[in-house]
């Protein structure tokens, strides 16, 4: 028989679903209307039901529920709800990204719970450190923590509590690269949370199996865990688990360089993640936005998403992910063709890579350190290579140049040359015609003065033929005057 406080909590939610319609801080508001008005555990049990249901629809919604429910247990002076209500308190830091907040209200947990002798619980609280490690970098500490909560759960017999642990420490595994030891652990969570029906925490392991399809490079195997994980938390009406989802399925597309396909489920992702406060969330997709509008050549846009997401990161106090930021930034950077900025945020996310890794050894760090300095060199090099290039460009030009004015100063030079020469030339015949001429001419006269003179010879002969011939007639005419005279004078005496 349904006991008080499950009957409450039964009420709880059945008021949600009836009020599905409604939105979200409205069915939240209904729910919390219909808590037991008594202040007593029964209405701490209430305020931790509702609080569980508003952290997977609005951790934003979350805040006041969980400071009223520890603030009544620690009323109550009940440790047992003082240490569950504290337990919640350091989930809902975690949802907001305040990791340090969120183990300093689980370390509480723990003691309390290892103060009351209740295992189960401690197990949880070490399972939720072992996560917090996680987000800090800590993974020596975190699977020290994954694998107390382990055999605390093995001793249990409890086997949603060994899925649990044993999904935590895929997470690990996962967080340190090996991912084949993450998959492993993740693929026995999946089968013990399946035999136990938790289609909940089937769609969360298919997730996480995803992302290491991801890291091995099989993307569109990625694509398709992450459809099923989708819709089971669309099913379980878990905004904040869609926006996770939607947000890596888009990068998945985006590996494959489906950008259009990214785009369509970041843009549904982002409202989401808004939707949830998942400030985290959110500036992931928008940095994944970035990347996909910086690879399609929009790359103002592609960079101004990818600074609002490194900007929120350092707002927010993400700093796990700064250097993430910094290699996006970077290839948007190359993609663009702006080397400087492109280098300038390979070296910070060379020197915020080597400052998250002090749990590494020395030799490690040196090791990083040599292949960041190589890399760095490498782009120096390649940039030093374009400028050479542009250089012997510059120098083939400048030297084509004074090749083709060189030819073009010797083509006018044979061209004076050229014509000096016709102009002599000219000139030569010029004299030699003028000589011909002159010769000629007095060829010319010569022959005219040899005429002239013959003529006047001849002129000369004839007129002392004629003067002979004249004396001749003139004597004829005297002889024949005298002839006559004497005929006259001979008939006159007659």
């Amino acid at each position: 028989m349904m006991n008080r406080t499950n009957l409450l909590i039964f009420l709880v939610f059945i008021i949600q679903y009836a009020l599905d319609g409604q939105s979200t801080s409205a069915k939240i508001d209904s729910m919390l209307n219909a808590l037991p008005e008594k202040r007593d555990s029964n209405r701490v049990k209430a305020l931790n039901a509702v609080f569980w249901e508003a952290t997977s629809q609005d951790i934003s919604l979350s805040g006041e529920i969980i400071k009223e429910q520890l603030s009544l247990s620690k009323e109550l002076e009940d440790q047992k709800l003082i240490a569950g209500s504290t337990n919640s308190l350091g989930v809902y830091y975690y949802y907001i990204s305040e990791i340090d907040s969120a183990i300093w209200a689980f370390d509480i947990a723990l003691d309390l719970f290892r103060e009351l002798g209740n295992t189960n619980r401690v197990s949880a609280c070490l399972n939720n450190l072992a996560s917090m490690a996680n987000s800090k970098g800590d993974f020596d500490l975190a699977i020290d923590y994954g694998l107390q909560s382990l055999a605390l759960k093995e001793e249990l017999n409890d086997q949603e509590g060994i899925a649990n642990s044993l999904f935590n420490l895929g997470n690990t595994w996962t967080y340190m690269n090996k991912y084949s030891e993450g998959k492993d652990y993740y693929s026995r969570a999946l089968n013990i949370y399946k035999e136990l029906g938790d289609e909940r925490s089937v769609g969360e392991c298919q997730e996480s199996l995803a992302f290491i399809e991801d890291d091995f490079g099989n993307f569109r195997e990625a694509i398709e865990l992450r459809k099923i994980a989708y819709r089971i938390a669309s099913d379980f009406k878990d905004v904040y688990q869609q926006s996770l989802i939607l947000g890596n399925l888009g990068q998945s597309y985006s590996s494959l360089n489906l950008c259009d396909s990214a785009l369509l489920v970041l843009k549904q992702a982002l409202p989401k993640a808004n939707e949830v406060g998942d400030q985290g969330g959110a500036s992931m997709i928008k940095r994944t936005i970035g990347e996909c509008l910086s690879k399609q050549g929009k790359y103002v846009d592609g960079l101004a998403y990818i600074i609002e997401a490194l900007e929120e990161s350092k707002e927010f106090g993400f700093t796990e992910r700064l250097s993430d930021d910094y290699w996006y930034l970077y290839e948007a950077n190359k993609r663009a063709s702006l080397y400087n900025d492109a280098l300038y945020a390979l070296e910070e996310h060379m020197i915020l890579s080597n400052s998250t890794r002090g749990v590494e050894s020395e030799k490690i760090i040196r090791d990083l350190e040599t292949k960041y300095e190589t890399a760095k060199k490498d782009a120096e090099i390649s940039l030093l290579n374009k400028q050479t290039e542009l250089d012997a460009t510059r120098k083939q030009a400048l030297w084509g140049g004074i090749l083709l004015l060189a030819i073009s100063a010797l083509r006018v030079i044979y061209s004076i040359i050229q014509r000096a020469k016709k102009k002599r030339l000219i000139l030569e015949k010029e004299k030699e015609l003028e000589v011909q001429k002159r010769e000629s001419t007095e060829r010319e006269l010569e022959y005219k003065q040899k005429e002239l003179t013959a003529k006047i010879l001849q002129l000369a002969s004839k007129n002392e033929f004629l003067q002979m011939l004249e004396e001749e007639v003139s004597d004829l005419k005297s002889s024949v005057d005298a002839t006559v005279s004497k005929t006259s004078h001979r008939i006159s005496r007659m």
